[in-house]
């Protein structure tokens, strides 16, 4: 099923699982990951999504993702559903 929708699993102590989630108190044991897998080596910020955002909180996420993005941080998404408009 993850392939098919493009990703692929990493499980901690592997060498690609990320050594920021390594460093927290209790990391995911396993993680999803979609697209280039060298993004896991950039800086990270976490997204974390709401299931009513309002359209104020979108467009405050969309300018910060976007800043984010420019300064070369890799998007790490926590949600249920995306944090879009499309």
């Amino acid at each position: 099923m993850a392939r098919r929708a493009g990703a692929r699993f990493v499980a901690l102590g592997e060498p690609d699982y990320p050594l920021a989630l390594r460093a927290i108190d209790s990391p995911p044991p396993l993680i999803a990951v979609k697209g280039k897998g060298d993004v896991l080596l950039k800086p990270m910020i976490a997204v974390v999504g709401s299931r009513n955002a309002s359209a104020a909180g979108l467009t405050l996420t969309e300018r910060l993702t976007h800043d984010f993005a420019a300064q070369n941080y890799a998007e790490l998404y926590c949600r249920i559903r995306p944090c879009s408009r499309d």
